[in-house]
């Protein structure tokens, strides 16, 4: 469901080598993510460190003997090291690989674009909500634009049409063709989304403040001392680095929202 706003995790994790441990499980009534289809995720994005080149996933347990007796709660474990090359720098330009892969299991693949809190919102899954169709497309439309070699307007709307389809059933994509729902989109990372309060959580472009263009801030948490303090000006969100270019001096410089605080008036 996730998929765009977990993939930047997962990149900062495997290019770095850290090691991540990922669980799902399986339940009789067959909701969320099954292991085999978690698994396939993980393969597609990290590879298998049996494979040639080898891949970053490692530990493959879809089975675990220690379950509930009445079968109700079974769950998988896999673990993973980096990967088999550099991933790139935005989720969609995997959408494809993973796409394919879980075609070939029968699983459909429709990752939304901006946080969907499917506990709140009774409607959130219901296929006549506008909001879902837009978030879902949103997703597709991006993956087929993406790379050298990404498709004219027309193609793309009819992945996405396809995508809708395969999921939420026959004449959904054809629904939200005739009645696109209008988005709110973040300046910063350019994303539609739905709860301003979610995308706060998930947005590249936040620190431990609210960030935009033309924030007077002041570096802080850099390794070397003297350059914490130092006042700045953002003057863009570089969305594949995940990086603000921050004037310094007259001089701009890239860093992590992390490293920048608002300056106090």
């Amino acid at each position: 469901i996730h998929y765009f706003t977990w993939y930047p995790c997962i990149k900062f994790w495997a290019d770095r080598r850290i090691p991540m441990l990922a669980t799902t499980y399986n339940r009789p009534e067959g909701t969320g993510e099954t292991p085999q289809v978690v698994e396939t995720i993980l393969e597609s994005l990290l590879g298998r460190m049996d494979s040639d080149p080898p891949g970053g996933l490692f530990v493959m347990e879809s089975e675990n003997p220690h379950r509930i007796e009445d079968g109700s709660f079974n769950a998988a474990y896999f673990a993973a090291c980096g990967s088999g090359g550099s991933l790139p720098a935005q989720p969609e330009e995997m959408y494809f690989p993973v796409f394919q892969a879980l075609q070939k299991m029968g699983y459909p693949f429709a990752p939304r674009v901006g946080y969907l809190d499917v506990e709140t919102d009774p409607q959130a899954m219901n296929p006549t909500n506008s909001k879902l169709l837009a978030a879902i497309a949103e997703g597709a439309l991006r993956a087929a634009r993406s790379g050298e070699d990404g498709c004219d307007e027309e193609t793309a709307q009819d992945f996405a049409m396809r995508v809708l389809d395969e999921v939420l059933g026959p004449n959904t994509g054809l629904a939200w063709k005739q009645n696109p729902a209008t988005r709110q989109v973040c300046p910063q990372c350019q994303e539609g989304f739905d709860s301003k309060q979610w995308h706060r959580s998930v947005c590249p472009a936040m620190g431990i403040n609210e960030l935009k263009v033309g924030d007077k801030v002041t570096l802080a948490r850099l390794p070397r001392s003297e350059e914490n303090g130092l006042p700045g000006t953002l003057k863009a969100f570089d969305l594949s680095a995940q990086e603000w270019v921050v004037e310094i001096g007259g001089q701009e410089v890239q860093l992590k929202p992390w490293n920048l605080d608002l300056r106090k008036k």
